[in-house]
């Protein structure tokens, strides 16, 4: 091996003396190697797809350790490099040289730095490709579409299935449901769910221009407001209260009312809308609501069709995506669709964890609970699927 290195320098060192000056072979030679061992390394980070449970792929270079190992590499390359280089230096000896010389050593030290410091690249390669050939675009995207259709059945949370959750049909596209029992107009119609009010609101529509004098700020009392492409901005009041008896045979929480968009993919085509500080932007039924209209509607026609066997279909790819990524669970198809299917109003009876239980929540007080709440912890059972998991994979 030392023969061969000293064979290699003499030929540089005697036809390509710049080459040998800056060590820009043995530089990019190491580099090249350490790229593809990166690379190599990325490409088997994912294999487990529990590792994608913790955090973002595009984040795992920076989270795992691979960075400080990367840097390790790095400057140890470096300080090699400068060492030997400035043992035979041409500018140490007084070498002849000329300006092209000159920029040509600047250049190749440039490229030499540049390869020994980049390996987070690799290894983000070696990342992609495994993600591209494991999971295709067809294939990831018929389990989004599979796991927002079924979605509508993972029962977390009471909350997401009250009547204030409608977005769909009319006229809940076009209506504002307040819930803040302060705000209610008790002599009014409304509707009641152990103690818990929902009034409904035709909304009016005000646009003003962009601009210093007239903002959010200096405007009150709205529910949201959205951006307009022409330099206008549109706000949304409460108008006048709408009975909507007619419409709704009930106020019990039914599959009916889910309207939250489990996974987006992408850049899907959304609504970014605003809402007054008095509601909180991360819950209310506006943010993303034409992506929520398709979901819920999507789940209208699901449950009117009432088919036994799709719903269970449904249940059984959904958890089937959930074993493919070894999200935990302790469901199956069968228990799973007893606890969702009743076909009369598809009313909620059952809550599934969205986490495995680490204790018995089964003695919690009652205390200070509204009937609600309670009425929440009584039929939460045991069943779990740890769904925020998966939105993350």
């Amino acid at each position: 091996m030392k023969q061969f290195i000293s064979k290699i320098n003499k030929y540089l060192i005697e036809h390509h003396p710049t080459l040998w000056n800056t060590k820009v072979v043995w530089m990019l030679g190491a580099s090249i190697i350490i790229h593809i061992l990166f690379f190599l390394f990325g490409l088997i980070t994912l294999t487990n797809p529990e590792s994608l449970q913790d955090r973002g792929a595009e984040n795992i270079f920076f989270e795992n350790g691979t960075i400080f190992f990367s840097m390790m590499i790095s400057v140890v390359m470096l300080v090699l490099w400068l060492v030997f280089m400035f043992k035979n230096n041409a500018f140490k000896n007084y070498y002849p040289t000329s300006a092209f010389k000159l920029f040509k050593q600047f250049v190749l030290y440039f490229i030499i730095i540049f390869f020994s410091t980049t390996f987070y690249f690799s290894y983000n390669f070696g990342l992609k490709t495994y993600i591209v050939n494991k999971y295709p675009d067809s294939i990831t995207k018929n389990e989004i579409l599979t796991a927002n259709k079924a979605s509508v059945f993972l029962s977390h949370s009471l909350e997401s299935y009250t009547v204030d959750r409608l977005v769909y049909p009319k006229p809940f596209d076009s209506l504002h449901c307040v819930t803040e029992y302060v705000k209610i107009n008790l002599d009014k119609p409304h509707l009641d769910f152990l103690g818990e009010k929902y009034q409904f609101y035709n909304l009016k529509y005000v646009t003003y221009p962009d601009g210093d004098e007239l903002n959010r700020y200096n405007i009150k009392g709205y529910v949201y407001y959205k951006h307009n492409d022409n330099s206008t901005t549109t706000y949304a009041f409460k108008d006048s209260v709408v009975d909507v008896s007619a419409y709704l045979k009930s106020a019990k929480p039914s599959y009916y009312n889910y309207s939250k968009v489990f996974y987006s993919y992408g850049k899907d085509d959304v609504d970014y809308l605003y809402s007054s500080y008095d509601y909180d932007p991360s819950i209310n039924r506006y943010g993303n609501i034409s992506k929520k209209q398709l979901i819920q509607k999507g789940n209208f026609d699901l449950l009117n069709r009432n088919n036994p066997d799709e719903i269970k279909q449904l249940l059984n790819d959904f958890l089937q995506i959930t074993k493919k990524y070894k999200i935990k669970s302790n469901l199956d198809t069968d228990i799973w669709f007893k606890m969702v299917y009743n076909p009369t109003n598809f009313e909620v009876k059952h809550l599934i964890l969205d986490r495995e239980p680490y204790y018995d929540e089964s003695y919690i007080s009652t205390s200070d609970r509204s009937d609600f709440e309670i009425y929440q912890d009584k039929i939460m059972t045991k069943k779990f699927i740890d769904s925020q998991e998966l939105e993350i994979v």
